[in-house]
């Protein structure tokens, strides 16, 4: 028998043991022989009770309800029964959340620890967070932001003890991982690792909200959501209980919501009794949402309200590195995405968002990817998960998608392009809805109504930056990208679609039409714009070097030539290509020399190769010497190669000691 349920029967019947017993059922020789014991009341009970498990291991409850409905002891009754809900409720989570392989394993499990997440007060953001009320906040841009300082709270000072606070906020960007953090809560209350005061832990999704509008009590509420689980069980503010509300920003009635809080009445009763949970003493309730929705909602709260407001800020550098355990990526792949999280915050950004370094390493595994390096491949990465998590045809490949949706998905690309010209994040049902009568199309989840805004927006902003990209590729010129300062941000990633598609997957996307400019004049035209970071991430995102460039200004690179001590890999890889081409130049400038001069040439390598003019070896210019002492020492074989063979043939009598006498 459990100690709690014991322990229940042992501190209200002790007194009255004898008669309990006899109401069980059992033979009244049993009790006496427990009557003989020379103990205490509550020691005999506790007895009782180990004794009628034993013999009556598959019935023992039922003869326990018997006796307290015939001795009337209903108030007993009610609390073994309350008790009994619990224990069947934290059952039903550990069935349903829990990772262990000797539990049921389903799409719900939860096996990240709880180490593996950056939580931080979202107070120490409140002057970002006062902009987030607005319509066109950018909640992606945002995120960037703070990801270069914020200070992490640990989860037991959140969770493991029961705080005063009757609020817990928990906010967060799309597909950061709040429903996630939500379930893994309740695997650990389930195992009593946190909330071990807390009677009940109830779980509310608010997304399916329609099904829910005519609630008219928290009890109604919890015997709809649990009634495979709870049967007939009245919850009263007797027992301590604490609420999750998730999908806060999809509540269908979220205006409605905050209109109740500030005293305008709601004829929804879900929503009148959503408030009158929120605000009781009596329930503790987590509410789960995006940032904006969550900061409107404290903006309309009074100032004496004990909220906590926790931000989840994605995955630290432990959960990634276990994320990408766990998924089998291969060595390679876990460097390669190592190397964009721990050089670039844009790329740690997106690796940090669980919902995207999920959609990374499933295309990555479906793809048979064997290496990623830029963000243009993550991207692409992210926007071929959601094409297929969205297809209704899971048989389909995903050529065939981006084929049968190929209207669709210029039209969409379109809209992003708008957006980002205008420095808008939603857009109008009466400019989206069009596209969609024109083609005859269905949407394929890349835009969502919003509950906030009540327009329409991208699910998430880096499927409009891409989407944005794409267009910008297909169907702009350069000069258009360049000349509006809010698309320079889609540049580096146009020239990683263009100049990629030739060598990786991103061909899938620009196979779909014919690009009105070819990609190489994208690097001219950003090269000529004179914007040395914009180059070198354009650089670098294109995976090229400066031969794919049709004319080099040699005194803008010069100028360029900084030492940048970042250790992002677009700066490695500039510096390094670079110094190629500057070797390039050296090499064309001595091959004209040779060609013009050669007995001039010839003569300075003869001093170069003989050791008593090592003294005159210094008035040979640099290049020269650097390039032409080389071709005199065998283990330079591979760089000789590359000397044309003329220019080799002469200069290999300079060098043989036997040909000394012919070039005297």
């Amino acid at each position: 028998m459990d100690p709690k349920l014991k322990a229940i029967l042992s501190e209200n019947l002790s007194s009255e043991w004898k008669e309990f017993a006899m109401h069980t059922g059992i033979n009244v020789a049993v009790v006496n022989y427990h009557d003989l014991d020379k103990v205490s009341e509550k020691v005999k009970m506790e007895n009782l009770c180990n004794d009628l498990v034993k013999k009556h291991e598959n019935n023992y409850m039922t003869m326990i309800e018997k006796s307290l409905r015939e001795m009337g002891k209903m108030d007993v009754l009610n609390e073994i029964q309350t008790f009994c809900s619990i224990e069947k409720l934290k059952l039903h989570y550990i069935e349903t959340y829990d990772a262990d392989p000797q539990h049921t394993r389903n799409n719900n499990t939860v096996k990240l620890y709880k180490n593996h997440f950056d939580l931080v007060n979202g107070d120490s953001f409140n002057n970002n967070d006062k902009n987030a009320e607005k319509n066109n906040f950018n909640e992606w841009k945002d995120f960037i932001k703070k990801q270069s300082n914020y200070k992490t709270v640990t989860f037991e000072d959140i969770f493991e003890q029961d705080s005063n606070e009757s609020l817990v906020l928990i906010s967060g960007i799309a597909g950061i991982g709040k429903t996630y953090f939500l379930k893994k809560c309740l695997l650990l209350w389930a195992k009593e690792l946190i909330w071990k005061n807390t009677d009940f832990v109830f779980y509310f999704d608010l997304t399916n909200s329609i099904d829910f509008q005519s609630i008219l009590s928290l009890n109604e509420l919890i015997m709809k959501l649990y009634s495979g689980v709870l049967v007939a069980q009245k919850i009263t503010f007797k027992w301590s209980i604490k609420l999750l509300i998730d999908g806060l920003d999809k509540f269908t009635y979220f205006e409605k919501l905050l209109n109740h809080k500030l005293g305008t009445f709601s004829n929804i009763p879900l929503v009148h009794t959503l408030e009158h949970i929120l605000s009781a003493k009596e329930v503790k309730c987590v509410l789960a949402g995006r940032v904006q929705a969550v900061s409107k909602y404290i903006s309309t709260g009074k100032e004496d309200d004990k909220i906590l407001n926790i931000q989840i800020m994605g995955f630290n550098n432990l959960g990634m590195k276990f994320y990408l355990q766990d998924n089998l990526l291969s060595k390679t792949l876990q460097k390669n995405l190592n190397d964009i999280s721990s050089s670039s915050i844009e790329g740690k950004s997106l690796l940090s968002v669980p919902l995207y370094l999920k959609a990374i390493c499933s295309t990555t595994l479906h793809l048979l990817i064997h290496s990623v390096k830029t963000l243009t491949e993550l991207h692409t990465l992210i926007f071929y998960y959601f094409m297929q998590q969205k297809s209704r045809s899971k048989n389909i490949t995903l050529y065939e998608l981006m084929l049968n949706n190929n209207q669709y998905f210029l039209g969409v690309c379109k809209i992003a392009s708008i957006l980002l010209q205008n420095q808008r994040v939603f857009i109008l049902p009466d400019e989206f809805l069009p596209i969609l009568e024109k083609h005859n199309l269905e949407p394929i989840g890349f835009i969502e109504m919003s509950n906030i805004s009540q327009q329409y927006e991208f699910s998430h902003f880096i499927l409009l930056k891409f989407c944005a990209s794409v267009h910008l590729y297909l169907c702009d010129s350069p000069q258009t990208a360049i000349n509006n300062k809010r698309l320079h941000l889609c540049i580096p990633m146009v020239c990683g679609i263009g100049y990629g598609r030739k060598r990786n997957f991103t061909c899938l996307i620009t196979n779909l039409k014919k690009p009105v400019h070819q990609e190489k004049f994208w690097l001219q035209e950003v090269l000529e714009y004179k914007d040395r970071n914009l180059f070198v991430q354009s650089l670098y995102e294109s995976q090229t070097s400066f031969n794919d460039v049709q004319i080099i200004s040699i005194d803008i690179l010069n100028g360029w030539n900084e030492n940048n001590l970042s250790g992002e890999n677009a700066e490695v890889y500039f510096t390094e290509k670079f110094k190629k081409l500057h070797k390039k130049i050296d090499y064309n400038k001595l091959k004209i020399i040779w060609d013009k001069r050669p007995n001039i040439v010839l003569k300075k390598c003869l001093k170069v190769c003989q050791p008593e003019s090592q003294k005159k070896r210094d008035e040979i210019p640099n290049n020269v010497q650097k390039n032409f002492s080389k071709v005199c020492q065998p283990e330079s074989q591979k760089k000789r190669d590359e000397i044309p063979n003329n220019v080799q043939k002469n200069f290999s009598k300079v060098c043989q000691p036997e040909s000394q006498k012919y070039f005297s």
